[in-house]
C-alpha cells in the first residue's frame, strides 16, 4: 500500500482520538544549496515521543515491528544516509543526499519522499530547479524553484487504505483536512547570499520555509544575491578612475617632455 507505506505508524496513531486533538507528526523537508549548483537533500520524520511511550501505542508499535536497523539498511540500499533521532522530545529517522547539479531536482526529492516508506510506487510530487546566473566580477543571482502537488502525495486512495488498515465499524474521514489535525509538513530552503524575494516565511540567515500542500499543486520560489562580487556602478567608477590615471599620466609625460630650441635660419646672400 503506498500511503500505508510512505507512513507506516499513520493508521496506528488515529486510532486514538485524543491524538487528533494535536500534530504529532512531523515532516521535515530541506534542502541547502551552495554557491556552485550542489545541495544537500534530507527528509526527517518525527513522531511525539508521548506517543511511543503511551501504553496501548507502544504495544501497537511494537506488533507493527518498527525497526530502525531496518529503516537504516532500506534508505541505505536506496544511497542515502541514514540517521536515528532520538531525544527527549521526539523520535524518528532523518534521510539525506547530496546532488552536484540541482537544475532539476524534481527526482532527489521524489526519491526521498518515496524512500521514508520502502514500499509502493514511486512519488511524483515534486518539480523544480535551483539555478544561478551571473557571476564574475560583478556576483551572482539565485533563484530556487519549487512545484508540490499534493494530490500525488497522498493520493485519493488513501481515505480506502486507512480504512482497511483500522478496526472494522470506525466511521472517520481520512482526508486532507483530518490529516492536517495531526501531521506539520514543511519544506525549507537555504539559500547563497542574500535573499532578495520569495513566497514563503523568511527564517533569517538565508533561510525561507513553506506549508507543503496537502491537497492541490503550490510553487514555492526563494530569489537571493551573493554581493561577494563588485557591483556594476562600482566597477563603472573604478574604470572611470583608471581612464582618468591613464589621462593624467599621459598628460604629465607631454607637459614633461624638453621642448628642442628653435634653430636659427641662415641670411641670405642675396640681401644686403
Amino acid at each position: 500500500m503506498k500511503v500505508r507505506a510512505r507512513f507506516g505508524i499513520l493508521a496506528l496513531l488515529v486510532t486514538s482520538t485524543a491524538l487528533l486533538l494535536s500534530a504529532c507528526i512531523q515532516i521535515d523537508v530541506e534542502s541547502e544549496f551552495e554557491a556552485d549548483g550542489s545541495g544537500t537533500h534530507s527528509i526527517e520524520t518525527t513522531i511525539d515521543r508521548s506517543i511511543m511511550d503511551d501504553e496501548m501505542m507502544g504495544a501497537e508499535f511494537d506488533e507493527e515491528g518498527f525497526d530502525f536497523d531496518e529503516v537504516r539498511e532500506e534508505g541505505e540500499a536506496a544511497g542515502f544516509e541514514v540517521e536515528e533521532i532520538d531525544t527527549a522530545d521526539r523520535v524518528g529517522v532523518r534521510l539525506t543526499t547530496h546532488v552536484d547539479d540541482n537544475s532539476d531536482m524534481g527526482d532527489v526529492l521524489n526519491d526521498l519522499f518515496t524512500a521514508t516508506g520502502g514500499e509502493g510506487p514511486p512519488v511524483e510530487g515534486f518539480e523544480g530547479s535551483f539555478t544561478e546566473s551571473g557571476g564574475g566580477i560583478g556576483g551572482s543571482n539565485y533563484r530556487f524553484e519549487l512545484t508540490v502537488d499534493g494530490n500525488a502525495l497522498f493520493e485519493d486512495e488513501f481515505a480506502g487504505d486507512m480504512e482497511d488498515d483500522l478496526d472494522d465499524g470506525m466511521d472517520m474521514d481520512f482526508g486532507p483536512d483530518m490529516l492536517r489535525q495531526f501531521m506539520n509538513l514543511t519544506y525549507t530552503v537555504s539559500m547563497p547570499g542574500e535573499i532578495t524575494d520569495h513566497n514563503g516565511t523568511d527564517l533569517g540567515g538565508g533561510r525561507v520555509q513553506w506549508d507543503i500542500p496537502f491537497q492541490g499543486s503550490e510553487t514555492f520560489f526563494a530569489e537571493s544575491e551573493d554581493g561577494s562580487g563588485l557591483s556594476l556602478a562600482l566597477i563603472l567608477g573604478i574604470g572611470v578612475g583608471a581612464l582618468a590615471l591613464v589621462l593624467i599620466i599621459v598628460g604629465g609625460i607631454v607637459l614633461m617632455r624638453p621642448r628642442k630650441a628653435p634653430v636659427d635660419e641662415p641670411a641670405d646672400p642675396g640681401t644686403s
